[in-house]
């Protein structure tokens, strides 16, 4: 009996042991369990913290999701990287992206995309009649940017007196001259047509060729002669002022003009045997070569020949005077934008591409696109053209703009129009055709192109 009730007892202080044991246990888990937890706590309130710290630390640049838009250009990035960075500095809102298309590419790549209410946001078409009168173009005329440009840019980027783009860096053609011969013989740059014709007389009279011309090509003696147009009336008179859009506009002829008058006195040239036929049968680069190397004192070319003089001979010093007419003024160079850029209609950022051009259309963005393309031109207002030292001569002219191309106002389709020119000058110096038999072949293309249209 006594040793069952010691078995009772001793069951019983076990079971107040286990017990006992499993509840310090339970506790000393709940411990754990909790210091545990409040480790875990610890640790995603640290980390909230620090990552609270590096929001703070962001600025509110980084935290603003950024306006993509995307500009197409037939020239390469680098001719326009001073100006894609300008944006990133003046516009850091917007996400530029360039893209680089074949000029040989560009029309059908273009073309595919606005019909499909796709494409670039910013495009080299500012100036395409079919593009604007199919709806693709933003009507950009009452922008207040627009008022940067020379009234001389506008009129040539113009369609139906509305404007769908802004004129970019201008490509122009004047009279390279060399100025070691001017020195030796103690002659200067000409500032009048006059004064042009005596410098000939006077380089003639010395044994010197005044002029090297590669007419074999009908370009020169289309160029010289509308040159001195523009002096002597397409850009200085009120009715030449209109002839272009008359032109254009089907209301003006070129028989009936004043333009007749003009080539008559840009005749001179011819009648007193500055420019002859055997030049004819002179090439480009064979006109080149007679200048490079001495041989002429003057050529008619733009800013694409440099590298090819100073290949040709690079210790020639040369420079650039623009054509005049006969009254003595500052001259005028032939012409115009390179490229019109323009906002696709089916832009989703239409806002934020207006203020790109409102950029390139500023002072500081026609410098920045400038510092890649030496010697070129801009259209813009109080834009201080920096020059190689070849170009000199023409700095006044290119930063007031007096830069002008008329068939660009003729129609956008005018190659036909200035070949048909081009080569009726080159029968009239073989004395096959009259001045009157040009300008009416000339009538014949305007009046094709506006029946087609």
């Amino acid at each position: 009996m006594e040793g069952s009730k010691m078995r009772k007892i001793v069951k019983k202080s076990l079971a107040t042991v286990l017990s006992l044991s499993l509840a310090l246990g339970l506790v000393a888990c709940n411990q754990n369990t909790q210091k545990e937890t409040d480790k875990t706590t610890d640790k995603k309130v640290e980390s909230e913290e620090s990552t609270d710290k590096e929001d703070s630390g962001k600025t509110s640049e980084e935290n603003t999701e950024k306006i993509p838009l995307r500009i197409m250009y037939w020239n390469k990035q680098e001719t326009m990287q001073s100006f894609l960075d300008l944006v990133k500095e003046k516009l850091p809102q917007v996400d530029l992206e360039f893209q680089f298309v074949p000029v040989g590419e560009l029309d059908s790549i273009v073309s595919a995309q606005l019909q499909a209410s796709e494409g670039p946001d910013i495009l080299p078409s500012g100036t395409s009649e079919a593009y604007a009168k199919a709806g693709y173009l933003v009507d950009l005329s009452n922008e207040d940017f627009m008022k940067n440009f020379e009234e001389s840019a506008l009129d040539l980027i113009s369609i139906d007196g509305k404007q769908y783009g802004i004129p970019g860096l201008s490509w122009y053609e004047g009279m390279f001259y060399n100025k070691t011969i001017f020195e030796e013989n103690g002659l200067t740059p000409p500032k009048s047509f006059e004064e042009l014709m005596q410098l000939h007389k006077d380089l003639k009279d010395k044994g010197i060729k005044p002029q090297a011309m590669g007419a074999n090509s009908w370009e020169p003696m289309m160029k010289s002669s509308l040159g001195f147009a523009i002096a002597e009336w397409l850009r200085t008179t009120e009715d030449g002022k209109t002839f272009d859009q008359g032109i254009r506009e089907g209301t003006r002829t070129f028989v009936d003009s004043k333009l007749k008058e003009n080539i008559e006195i840009w005749d001179q040239y011819i009648e007193d045997g500055y420019l002859t036929p055997d030049m004819l049968e002179v090439s480009y680069d064979e006109a080149l070569v007679e200048f490079a190397t001495g041989k002429a004192a003057m050529w008619e070319s733009g800013p694409w020949a440099v590298e090819a003089i100073k290949k040709t001979n690079p210790d020639l010093k040369f420079d650039m005077f623009p054509f005049y007419g006969t009254k003595s003024d500052e001259g005028w160079l032939v012409g115009g934008p390179g490229v019109t850029f323009g906002i696709n209609s089916a832009s989703k950022n239409q806002d934020a591409a207006k203020e790109v051009l409102a950029l390139m259309a500023s002072p500081e963005g026609q410098k920045a696109l400038l510092e890649n393309n030496p010697g070129s031109g801009s259209f813009g207002k109080d834009v201080n053209v920096e020059l190689p030292e070849y170009f000199q001569g023409v700095k006044e002219v290119l930063s007031s703009g007096r830069t002008y191309c008329p068939w660009f106002v003729w129609s956008t389709n005018n190659s036909p129009y200035i070949e048909t020119y081009g080569k009726g000058l080159q029968e009239y110096l073989q004395g096959n055709m009259t001045i009157d038999e040009i300008l009416a072949q000339v009538d014949e293309v305007a009046k094709a192109d506006h029946e087609l249209k």
